[in-house]
């Protein structure tokens, strides 16, 4: 749904942070024109930012078969954390932007 990175549910983070979304109740908040229909071909790699409302149709031909990975820089809601590392002498090349994607890394000597 285009936007709803940044425009959130009020509940979303709520301590119901799984909660099931009903289509009209998306559509509701965000509109049917900022709906997107992503979709790819068979054995194509997708790479996506999926902190927005999205959700996958039901297969109608065959199972659908999926492998997901997710990479976090920063805590994320519902899943076990380790801090990545990152040494104090690749950290000061960054420029401040790139900084500010670290900051929760742990500075190591």
């Amino acid at each position: 749904m285009r936007g709803s990175q940044r425009n959130r549910f009020s509940d979303q983070y709520s301590a119901d942070a799984y909660k099931r979304y009903e289509d009209d109740e998306v559509v509701r908040e965000y509109g049917a024109e900022n709906l997107m229909e992503c979709t790819a071909d068979l054995g194509a790699v997708v790479f996506a930012e999926t902190t927005g409302m999205h959700k996958g149709k039901k297969p109608t031909a065959a199972p659908r078969w999926i492998i997901i990975s997710t990479f976090c820089v920063h805590r994320e809601i519902g899943f076990q954390y380790s801090p990545l590392k990152i040494r104090a002498a690749d950290l000061s090349p960054l420029s401040d932007v790139q900084r500010m994607v670290c900051d929760k890394i742990a500075v190591i000597e």
